[in-house]
């Protein structure tokens, strides 16, 4: 619903960003997702075999989605959501050591956050 190219500052994020994070659907994500891996995949000098995600917050989110959609060479998410909903689905595979040292990780920072 965002025309192309708009910015919003921080200060205005819950009146003018929230419409717009609200409006996004699985659907429309997944479309989104495979427009720019197309695009990305008809550009010069890109090795198709070699294509991978990185985001952040609902970037993260996105990145999860584009892993599970798309036949991605890596994919990384920062904090973002939905990786629990779509491995349930079965749209997502992982090494079980990888299970392992997120569990660690996250063991060890929530630590870091609550203990003295």
């Amino acid at each position: 619903t965002a025309a192309p190219g708009l910015e919003i500052p921080y200060s205005e994020f819950a009146t003018q960003a929230m419409p717009h994070y609200g409006a996004l659907t699985p659907e429309g994500l997944n479309q989104d997702i495979q427009a720019a891996y197309d695009w990305l995949q008809g550009q010069e000098g890109v090795q198709q075999d070699k294509i991978g995600s990185i985001g952040f917050c609902l970037g993260g989110q996105v990145s999860f989605r584009a892993n599970a959609v798309l036949p991605l060479a890596a994919a990384v998410s920062y904090y973002g959501g939905e990786a629990g909903e779509l491995a349930a689905r079965q749209l997502l595979s992982y090494p079980k050591k990888a299970v392992a040292a997120w569990q660690c990780l996250l063991a060890r920072t929530l630590a870091r956050d609550i203990l003295p």
